[in-house]
C-alpha cells in the first residue's frame, strides 16, 4: 500500500450504513440533482461583534464534539450507500463585511447571500455538510447564516449546535485554553452516545413486526384527506411560508386543564383537533395525516444530546364512530399514539407500501415542536446571544401544522406552499382550528358530530350575507294570473312561434281558455294532474297554459320515451286526462287532441276575452317532472306555481322583460323548459320553438337565431361544447347564453369568450327539485375557474355536514332552501321524508341535493361532484373533469368524455373517449399525457369515436358509449424465445387480454401501478428472477422486458475465478477504506 493511500485511510473514523430516512433523502438528491430540497438555512441576529479567531475555533470544536458533522455520503459503485465519518474536518466558514447605508439595502444583500448559498447546495460525497457565514455591516448589524443538509441533522439538533457554539465561543472569549476545551469534549464523548449507536440499534430493529402493526392500522383506509385550495394562485419562486397564530390564553389554559382531567396529553388533544378539522374539510369520519416524531424514544443513554438525523414521519389515523364523544375519540387517539410509539422507527416508504393509498397516504403534516433545553448553569455563562431571525423551512407537503408551547403560550403555525394557498385561506383554516379547540376545551363530553365547526361571525356571514337574496315578487299569485296580465298588456305582441306558425299573447290566451274549459268540464281541478305529450309544437304551449288555467298541473311526456317508461309515469300520477297533438297513446286514460280542442270553436281570433276562473293559487302544483331514480324507476318532482314565479319574476341572474326572445332547446320533460317558457310568457317576451335536428346543427341553429332575433338561450354544457366546436360564431346573435347541467369545459368556454365579447355567458346550476336554477355565475373574462355561483333571488343555499353548517372551504352536501323547493316526490313518502327535511337553521324545508360543494370566500359555491358517485380508483379520488381538460388541451383532440368503468376483472378504470378530425395515434397521445397527468389519473383505456353521444336532454349518454376493445396499438408480433413467450402469457393473464405480442405496451393494455406490482411478483414466481418495479415502467413491452432480464442476468455474473468453493469474497476493512477513499478523491495518489 502506498504511503498516500495509507494516510487517507487513516483519515476515516468509521463507515456505516444509511438509515432508511437518509436513504430516501439520498435517492431524492440523486434523482433531482440540483434540487435545494433538504437544505436548511438559519439566520441568527448576533448581539455583538465576534472575533474571527474564536469563531473558527468554536466551530471546529463543534465539529470535534459531534462526529456526524464530519460525515460524507458515498453511493457510487457501491452495492449500498454508506456514510463515512472522517477523523478530522474543519467547518467551512466565511466572514462577509458590508458597508451599506440603510437597513433596506442590508436586507436586500442578505437575501442575495441566502439565494446564492441555497443555489450552491451540498455535494454529499465531498462537501462539509454544515457551513457558516458571519455577515457584518458598518452600522453595527451582525448576522450568522448556518446552512446544513438535512441528511445529517434534524430540527432537535439545531438547538444543540447553537448552544454548544455559544458555550465554546464564550469559553474561548473568557480565555479558556483550547486544550482545556478539547479535554472537556473528550470526557463528554466518552460519557455520552454517538449517532453510530443509533445506527447499530436500528440494524437490530424488528422491521417486520412494526410494519405488521402499520398494515393493520391502515388496512381498510382507502382515501386521501387534504385541505383543497380554493383558488388557483400565480406562480411564485417562494417555496414555503409560515403563518403563525397564538391561541387565546384562556382557551390554552382550559385545554391543558381538560387534558389533565381526561388523563391525556396536550399533544393528543391537538392531534385529535387536527383530525376533526381534517374530517370537516373532507366530509368524512375517517382521516389520516402525517406526524413528525423525534425518533429518540430508544434505550440509549444520553440520546437526547446526540446530533444526527433521528426524526421520522408516521401516519396518524383519526376515525370517528357514530356516537363518539370528544373524550372517547381523544382516548382512542391517545392509545394509538402510545401503540405507534413502539413502531415509529419504520420507514414511511415501507409503511406506505403496506397501505392501500401508497405514497398518497396523507397530504398534511402535523408536528408538535419539542425543543432541546440547555443546561441552565451553562446558559448563565454565555457571553453572546444568537436570536433566530429567519429559517428556511421546507417539507414535501403543501400544508404542515407546527405547534409549540414556548413562553407558556399555545402557538399554532401553518407552513404552506404559496403556489397552492394564499394567506387568507391559511388564516381561515387557523380560525376553524381554533374553533375546534374552543369546543374541545368547553366540553369534552360533547358528541363529535354535534361540534360547531365555525365561529358565529362566519355563520352569520353565510346565513345573512351569502344568502341575502330576498326580493319582492308576486309570491301569492298563480302563474296564469301573471300570464293573463301580460296578455292584457301586450295582446298583439308575439308570444310563441314554431317554424312559420305564430301566436300573439291574445291568441295564445284565447286558445288556452278553450283547452281549460274542456278540461274543467272533464272534472280537472286544483292539483289534478294532466299529462301532455311534449312534442315541439304551438299546441304544446297552448296545452300547458290551458292545463294551468283549469287549475291542473301538467305532466310532460317526451314522445321518444320508451312505452314502459310512459306507462309507469301514467300509472304513477293517474292524470285526469292526456293531451296530445297528432297521435294517441295506447292507454285507457281520457285523451284530448289539442287540435280538436282548439279549433272546435269558430271564435279563435281573440273574440273570447273572458278568461275562465282560475281554480289554483301560488301554493298549488304547476307541473310534475320525472327524473331518474335510484330504484331503477323514475321519480316525480312536484313543483308549485310560486316556485316558477320565484325563478322568472324580479330575479337577479337575468333581466327578463318583453324584449326577451328565448329559444327552447330541450324537451318540455326537462326542467330547463321552465325558464325558457315562463321566462318569456310571464314577462311579455317571446318563446321560439325549434326541432332537435335544428338545435344540434350549428348552421341551422345560427339561422334560427338570426331569423327570429333570439337573444337568450339555455343549453347543456355537452351540447354547447359540440356547437361551439362546430362554429365559434353560432351564438353571435345572442345577448345571454346560459349553460350548465353538468361541469363546464374551461376550454370550450374560452372559445366563446375569445370569439365574442358581447355575450353574457352564465353557468347555471340547479336540480329539478329546486326548480331549474339554484345558483348562477356570470363567467368573467380571464377566468381561472368556474364555480356554480351564488344563490338566485329568494333562494338559500346551505352546505351541510349532517345538521351542521359547513364553513367556507369545507365540503358538504349542498342543501337548498327558499321558494323554489319542490313539494316532494309523488307517491314516495319515505324518499320525500329523507330528501326534504325541516331546515335546522331557518324556517321552511330544505332539499338535500346529494351534490358535494363548498363555499368560496366571495360567496360563490364551488361544485365538487356527487356524494354518492365519487370516482375513486385504487385509493385515489379522481376528478374526471380535470382529465378531460388536459386531454382537450391536446391539439389533435376536438372533444372527449372521460368516465369511470369497471373492466372484466372487476377493477375500476378511467376510460377516455376521443373525438378528432384525424386518426389519433393513441401511443403518441398517451406519451403526451404522461407529461401532464400523474400516473393514477392516466386513462387505462382510450378509444376514438365519431362524436360524444348525448341524451335527449343534451347530457352525456354513458350507456351509448361503446365498449373499448383492449388490444395493442401495434401490429401483432409473436414471441421469438421461451422467455418472451412467458412474458406475453403473464401480460395476458394479468391484463385479461388475449394475443399479447412482444411489442404491446403493458400500460396501453390497461396496466397500472398495482398490476405492475403483480407482474413483478409473477415474473419471480414463473422465472425465478426478480425485476424492479421501476423496470416495468421503463421496459413496458415483453420484448424490452426480456432484454432487461438478460442484462440483469449478466450483471449478476461475477468475473472472479472460483476458489475454495466460494463465489464471492467480502472486502476486508482496509479494502473498504481504500475503496471509499478513492471514491471520495478519484484524483488522489
Amino acid at each position: 500500500m502506498r504511503k498516500g493511500e495509507r494516510s487517507q485511510i487513516n483519515q476515516i473514523e468509521g463507515i456505516y450504513p444509511l438509515t432508511p430516512l437518509q436513504e430516501g433523502m439520498l435517492f431524492h438528491k440523486i434523482v433531482e440533482g440540483d434540487s435545494s430540497d433538504y437544505v436548511i438555512q438559519q439566520v441568527y441576529d448576533v448581539n455583538k461583534a465576534l472575533v474571527d479567531e474564536y469563531v473558527v475555533q468554536a466551530l471546529n470544536l463543534l465539529m470535534e464534539r459531534h462526529n456526524v458533522l464530519r460525515t460524507v455520503i458515498m453511493h457510487q459503485k457501491l452495492s449500498s450507500p454508506q456514510q463515512v465519518v472522517l477523523k478530522n474536518r474543519a467547518m467551512e466558514y466565511e466572514r462577509i463585511t458590508l458597508d451599506l447605508p440603510h437597513s433596506e439595502a442590508f436586507e436586500e444583500k442578505m437575501a442575495d447571500i441566502l439565494r446564492e448559498d441555497l443555489k450552491r447546495g451540498f455535494e454529499l460525497s465531498k462537501d462539509c455538510l454544515i457551513r457558516v457565514k458571519l455577515i457584518s455591516n458598518t452600522d453595527g448589524t451582525y448576522k450568522m447564516l448556518w446552512s446544513y443538509h438535512h441528511i445529517i441533522i434534524d430540527g432537535w439538533c439545531i438547538a444543540i449546535l447553537k448552544n454548544d457554539f455559544i458555550r465554546f465561543y464564550s469559553a474561548l472569549e473568557g480565555h479558556k485554553p483550547l486544550a482545556f476545551l478539547k479535554n472537556v469534549i473528550r470526557r463528554e464523548k466518552q460519557a455520552g452516545a454517538e449517532y453510530v449507536d443509533y445506527i447499530k440499534w436500528m440494524s437490530q430493529y424488528d422491521k417486520e413486526k412494526g410494519l405488521a402493526y402499520w398494515e393493520k392500522l391502515l388496512e381498510d383506509y382507502d382515501q386521501v384527506a387534504q385541505i383543497a385550495p380554493m383558488y388557483k394562485h400565480p406562480h411564485t419562486e417562494q417555496e414555503m411560508i409560515r403563518h403563525s397564530h397564538r391561541v387565546d390564553s384562556n382557551v390554552y389554559q382550559k385545554l391543558t386543564g381538560a387534558a389533565a382531567a381526561s388523563h391525556v396529553t396536550l399533544n393528543a388533544v391537538l392531534e385529535t383537533a387536527w383530525g376533526i378539522l381534517l374530517q370537516s374539510y373532507n366530509n368524512t369520519d375517517d382521516v389520516v395525516f402525517g406526524k413528525v416524531v423525534s425518533g429518540r424514544n430508544i434505550p440509549i443513554e444520553g440520546i437526547n444530546d446526540v446530533v444526527g438525523l433521528f426524526v421520522n414521519t408516521i401516519p396518524v389515523r383519526v376515525r370517528c364512530e357514530q356516537n363518539d364523544s370528544v373524550k372517547t375519540l381523544l382516548e382512542r387517539v391517545m392509545m394509538q399514539g402510545i401503540d405507534s410509539g413502539h413502531y415509529d422507527h419504520c420507514s414511511l416508504a415501507d409503511i406506505q407500501q403496506r397501505s392501500l393509498c401508497g405514497s398518497n397516504l396523507f397530504k398534511t403534516l402535523y408536528a408538535f415542536e419539542n425543543y432541546y433545553v440547555a443546561d441552565e448553569t451553562e446558559a448563565a455563562k454565555k457571553s453572546i446571544e444568537l436570536e433566530q431571525s429567519f429559517v428556511r423551512e421546507q417539507t414535501n407537503y403543501d400544508l404542515t401544522v407546527s405547534i409549540n408551547t414556548l413562553n407558556n403560550q399555545l402557538n399554532v403555525n401553518l407552513l404552506y406552499n404559496p403556489n397552492q394557498y394564499c394567506e387568507d385561506e391559511i388564516k381561515r383554516i387557523l380560525q376553524h382550528f381554533e374553533v375546534v379547540l374552543i369546543q374541545m376545551a368547553e366540553n369534552m363530553d360533547c358528541p363529535v358530530k354535534s361540534m360547531e365547526l365555525i365561529a358565529s361571525e362566519e355563520k352569520n356571514e353565510i346565513l345573512h350575507v351569502f344568502n341575502d337574496t330576498d326580493t319582492e315578487y308576486e309570491r301569492d299569485k298563480s302563474v296564469m294570473e301573471i300570464f293573463q296580465q301580460q296578455a292584457a298588456e301586450h295582446p298583439d305582441k308575439l308570444a310563441v312561434c314554431y317554424q312559420d306558425e305564430k301566436l300573439t299573447y291574445a291568441q295564445l290566451n284565447v286558445r288556452a281558455n278553450q283547452v281549460a274549459r274542456q278540461l274543467q268540464k272533464s272534472g280537472t281541478k286544483a292539483d289534478d294532474f294532466v299529462a301532455i305529450v311534449a312534442k315541439k309544437s304551438i299546441e304544446m304551449i297552448v296545452g300547458i297554459c290551458g292545463i294551468l288555467k283549469a287549475g291542473g298541473a301538467y305532466v310532460p311526456l317526451d314522445a321518444n320515451y320508451p312505452k314502459s317508461r310512459i306507462d309507469y309515469i301514467l300509472n304513477d300520477c293517474k292524470p285526469k286526462a292526456l293531451l296530445y297533438v297528432d297521435k294517441k297513446l295506447d292507454t285507457e286514460i281520457t285523451q284530448i287532441c289539442l287540435q280538436d280542442a282548439i279549433f272546435t270553436s269558430q271564435d279563435t281570433d281573440c273574440k273570447e276575452p273572458v278568461n275562465p276562473a282560475i281554480a289554483s293559487g301560488a301554493r298549488n302544483l304547476a307541473y310534475l317532472i320525472y327524473t331518474s331514480g335510484t330504484t331503477g324507476q323514475p321519480k316525480g318532482s312536484q313543483i308549485e306555481q310560486r316556485s316558477i314565479l320565484r325563478l322568472v319574476r324580479n330575479t337577479n341572474f337575468l333581466a327578463m322583460d318583453e324584449k326577451r326572445v328565448f329559444l327552447q332547446t330541450g324537451s318540455m320533460a326537462f326542467d330547463a323548459s321552465t325558464l325558457e317558457v315562463w321566462g318569456a310568457l310571464l314577462n311579455g317576451g317571446t318563446i321560439v320553438l325549434a326541432d332537435e335536428d335544428v338545435i344540434t346543427d350549428a348552421t341551422r341553429l345560427k339561422a334560427v337565431i338570426e331569423k327570429n332575433q333570439v337573444n337568450t338561450m339555455w343549453m347543456t354544457s355537452s351540447l354547447y361544447n359540440q356547437m361551439i366546436q362546430m362554429d365559434r360564431e353560432v351564438f353571435d346573435g345572442l345577448d345571454d347564453l346560459l349553460i350548465g347541467g353538468e361541469k363546464l369545459s374551461d376550454d370550450h368556454v374560452r372559445m366563446l369568450k375569445e370569439a365574442n365579447k358581447k355575450i353574457r355567458l352564465t353557468n347555471g346550476y340547479g336540480p329539478t327539485e329546486g326548480t331549474t336554477f339554484t345558483t348562477t355565475y356570470e363567467i368573467p373574462e380571464g377566468f381561472d375557474s368556474i364555480p356554480i355561483g351564488k344563490p338566485i333571488a329568494n333562494t338559500q343555499v346551505f352546505i351541510m355536514n349532517g345538521d351542521r353548517l359547513c364553513g367556507v372551504g369545507m365540503p358538504g352536501e349542498l342543501c337548498i332552501g327558499g321558494d323554489g323547493v319542490a313539494r316532494g316526490y309523488l307517491n314516495q313518502p319515505e324518499l320525500t321524508k329523507e330528501k326534504f327535511t325541516d331546515n335546522p337553521l331557518q324556517d321552511g324545508k330544505i332539499y338535500h341535493s346529494g351534490d358535494l360543494a363548498r363555499w368560496l370566500p366571495d360567496g360563490n359555491v364551488d361544485y365538487l361532484g356527487r356524494m354518492d358517485e365519487q370516482v375513486k380508483i385504487r385509493g385515489f379520488r379522481i376528478e374526471l373533469g380535470e382529465i378531460e381538460s388536459v386531454i382537450r388541451m391536446q391539439d389533435v383532440v376536438i372533444d372527449c368524455a372521460v368516465v369511470m368503468q369497471v373492466d372484466e376483472m372487476g377493477d375500476k378504470a378511467v376510460s377516455a373517449y376521443l373525438v378528432s378530425d384525424h386518426q389519433i395515434n393513441l401511443m403518441e397521445l398517451r406519451e403526451s399525457l404522461k407529461n401532464i397527468l400523474p400516473g393514477y389519473m392516466m386513462p387505462s383505456y382510450m378509444m376514438q369515436i365519431e362524436e360524444i353521444p348525448l341524451t335527449r336532454n343534451g347530457k352525456l349518454d354513458r350507456r351509448a358509449l361503446p365498449k373499448i376493445e383492449r388490444t395493442g396499438s401495434r401490429s401483432y408480433e409473436a414471441p421469438r424465445t421461451k422467455q418472451e413467450e412467458t412474458l406475453c402469457e403473464l401480460f395476458s393473464s394479468i391484463l385479461n387480454v388475449e394475443h399479447v405480442g412482444i411489442q404491446d405496451d403493458f400500460f396501453e393494455l390497461g396496466g397500472h401501478s398495482l398490476r405492475a406490482t403483480r407482474l413483478t411478483n409473477r415474473i419471480e414466481q414463473a422465472m425465478g428472477r426478480k425485476v424492479a418495479l421501476k423496470d416495468v415502467f421503463t421496459y413496458r413491452t415483453p420484448a424490452a422486458l426480456s432484454k432487461r432480464l438478460e442484462e440483469l442476468e449478466k450483471e449478476a455474473e461475477v468475473a472472479i475465478p472460483v476458489k475454495g468453493g466460494k463465489d464471492i469474497y467480502p472486502m476486508s476493512s482496509a479494502q473498504k477504506q481504500v475503496f471509499l477513499t478513492c471514491q471520495m478523491d478519484p484524483d488522489g495518489i
